[in-house]
């Protein structure tokens, strides 16, 4: 059978290509930082978050980790060599196994502190709650913004978050996510109900029964005065309240399953 040479320059153009592509993503083992002993699901290598800030993630994600067996790992690298960004995301989290073995339920988000990279990479039993669209979108809507700004925790912990909501299906590609970052914050609405509450015990009832007296010309009944006691004994109280754990979980990290990673996901810049 006879191809015309045109056909044969394209397939050997595109078997160049293929080549070259696969050439391109064999990234050397020295290039990556081996993982901590014992292992942890945030791992700073710059020093760039504080150890309180390190543990705040680590126990939000671990606790993540142990109640759905979905694991998502942070790692902060000073450099990725020249390297696309993509490509190393994908080769790290195959070589730590990042999520369940045949879950694949893993998620990477990599932040080269050099080159000012992130990406996010979620392995391929994710690729449905995080596709690549939504990635970019939490890049550039969570990420970016603080990181420009060199507030790296708080870009991360809201990353995570809409992360974490994704994968609960609050979260989608389209609509949803852009309605609920434009929605009325929880705190404001917590708010505007206390203070609707209040109004209507301490503004409105005392209105009502003004109200009442003057339209049946009664006569509101007396207070009784009431007697405080007070203790003349100059004491000092102690409490044995208990302190606020901030760490969050008492265990740590039990490590990485063995998840993979198929490509997916979406690269930014700050």
């Amino acid at each position: 059978m006879n191809v015309p040479a045109t056909y044969r320059n394209c397939l050997l153009l595109l078997l160049l290509l293929a080549i070259t592509n696969f050439l391109a993503a064999q990234i050397p083992d020295s290039l990556f930082p081996k993982q901590p002993e014992p292992p942890q699901l945030v791992n700073d290598f710059t020093g760039t978050l504080s150890t309180a800030e390190t543990k705040w993630l680590e126990d939000k994600l671990v606790a993540f980790d142990r109640s759905t067996s979905n694991q998502v790992s942070i790692v902060m690298v000073q450099s990725i060599a020249g390297n696309d960004i993509s490509d190393y995301a994908t080769a790290l989290g195959r070589q730590w196994g990042i999520g369940q073995k045949g879950k694949n339920n893993g998620v990477l988000i990599l932040v080269s502190m050099q080159s000012h990279d992130i990406h996010i990479a979620p392995g391929y039993g994710l690729e449905g709650a995080l596709p690549d669209v939504l990635c970019k979108q939490i890049i550039e809507h969570e990420i970016v913004p603080d990181f420009k700004q060199g507030y790296y925790y708080d870009g991360l912990d809201k990353a995570t978050s809409v992360i974490i909501a994704a994968t609960k299906g609050e979260f989608t590609a389209a609509g949803p996510y852009a309605a609920r970052r434009n929605a009325m914050p929880r705190w404001l609405i917590i708010l505007l109900l206390i203070v609707g509450i209040n109004g209507f015990f301490f503004v409105l009832i005392p209105l009502l029964q003004k109200l009442y007296y003057w339209l049946t010309g009664k006569k509101p009944p007396k207070q009784k005065q009431r007697e405080w006691t007070y203790s003349t004994r100059d004491e000092t109280v102690k409490t044995n309240e208990p302190v606020s754990n901030t760490s969050g979980s008492t265990d740590g990290f039990a490590g990485y399953g063995g998840g993979s990673f198929g490509g997916a996901g979406a690269s930014g810049k700050w």
